[in-house]
């Protein structure tokens, strides 16, 4: 009888111990921990795996999750949010942190990755570990917890800019009898950007401060790639030369194009010009700076006709 009331005495003694242990709940959501009095370890049992917030639309930035939950197989376990390795993601069971380059040196982003990342280091947890290893990730988005590095935050402030195609001069012109643009066969055609604004060709510059970041962008045309609907591109590294009716037939000195070719088996019997804008899109702050490159399009109807020749008989 004495040895049975000791028994239970050890396990009440277990029990308080373990509950005892067991992390306090921080937050409504937070989920309580199931203690196992035989393995002396307490889980948390999910129905489906944990997450992390959603990134707020006006900063970008993801918070930190209220509770963080690394698992340990048999279940989750609480783990700190913040640790020497970064912040803690639910949804990537790893701490997250921004790679110093001065300690671990300079490396550029993966082919054809977007410029405005960064790379991170991403350390699972693994308590009691001599050795781990994080892996390295080339991300747009800082994960939870995270501030914007420049690049980042210099990439979102473009995405609340507006860019316009050029607004396309061509001779010929429009007519005002036929409605639309009319040339021919071995005529020069000239090319142009007209009525210049920010917006269409720049310098167009803001400067805005975002998840913690103040970042000033400029934006500005580097060169126009005409894509003139017979096969033929165009590459002018300037506005273009507007025509003057003083040049009479003669050729663009800088931006311009003749057809071959009537336009009369195209669709609707034009070719389809398209104007394709370079835009450099610089950007400095936070100590850092970069160049995100875009491009914006205009579009124009050309009609090419043959030049009618007329026999006159001599007298």
């Amino acid at each position: 009888m004495l040895r049975r009331h000791r028994n239970w005495i050890v396990l009440l003694t277990m029990l308080t111990l373990l509950a005892a242990l067991a992390p306090l709940p921080a937050h409504a959501d937070v989920q309580e921990p199931h203690c196992d009095a035989i393995a002396l370890a307490c889980t948390i049992q999910l129905d489906r795996p944990p997450t992390d917030p959603a990134p707020d639309p006006h900063t970008g930035v993801t918070p930190g999750p209220a509770q963080c939950l690394a698992d340990v197989g048999s279940g989750y376990v609480e783990v700190p949010c913040v640790s020497e390795h970064g912040h803690w993601s639910n949804a990537s069971q790893c701490y997250w942190e921004l790679r110093d380059p001065a300690v671990l040196g300079e490396h550029p982003p993966p082919p054809g990755a977007d410029p405005t990342g960064a790379w991170y280091l991403c350390t699972p947890y693994a308590p009691g570990a001599g050795f781990v290893v994080a892996t390295g990730h080339w991300l747009t988005q800082p994960p939870p917890g995270l501030e914007l590095t420049p690049g980042q935050a210099a990439a979102r402030i473009v995405q609340t800019m507006t860019f316009h195609g050029i607004d396309i001069g061509m001779a010929p012109d429009v007519n005002a009898e036929w409605g639309h643009r009319r040339g021919h066969v071995g005529i020069p055609i000239w090319l142009w950007a007209q009525n210049r604004t920010a917006q269409n060709w720049g310098p167009y510059t803001v400067t805005a401060t975002l998840g913690g970041q103040t970042v000033t962008v400029t934006a500005r045309v580097t060169g126009v790639v005409w894509v003139m609907g017979d096969g033929a591109t165009v590459a002018c590294a300037g506005p273009g030369t507007p025509y003057d009716e003083a040049r009479g037939l003669g050729a663009s000195p800088d931006c311009g194009h003749s057809y071959a070719l009537t336009s009369r088996q195209q669709p609707g019997g034009y070719y389809s010009v398209v104007a394709r804008s370079q835009w450099d899109v610089d950007w400095v702050g936070g100590g850092q700076s970069g160049t995100i490159p875009l491009t914006a399009e205009s579009t124009v109807p050309l009609e090419i006709q043959e030049l009618q020749s007329v026999n006159v008989p001599n007298r």
